[in-house]
């Protein structure tokens, strides 16, 4: 599915998103033992991600002063082609 959300920010500039679906309700991100998320997971840009988060620059977006629409698809782990895991 989809989930919209709107932000406010105080002035355009550059700003980056990471979020993800706490699929067990315990206000954090799951990690296994390497350290790797076992939630979904997704950062603006959608950056390819191999071996750990993407970069900050990799993620970063413009805001101008009319507001800016981002798309951000969760990623179930560093594979991009890893499907989403609904069930806890």
């Amino acid at each position: 599915g989809t989930t919209e959300i709107c932000f406010t920010v105080e002035r355009p500039g550059t700003y980056a998103v990471a979020l993800y679906h706490d699929l067990d309700a315990n206000g954090k991100l799951n990690k296994g033992g390497l350290g790797i998320p076992s939630e979904p997971f997704g950062t603006s840009n959608d950056p390819t991600i191999v071996f750990s988060a993407p970069s900050l620059e990799d993620a970063a977006f413009e805001v101008p002063e009319e507001g800016v629409t981002l798309s951000i698809t969760l990623k179930h782990g560093f594979r991009s082609d890893a499907p989403e895991k609904l069930d806890p």
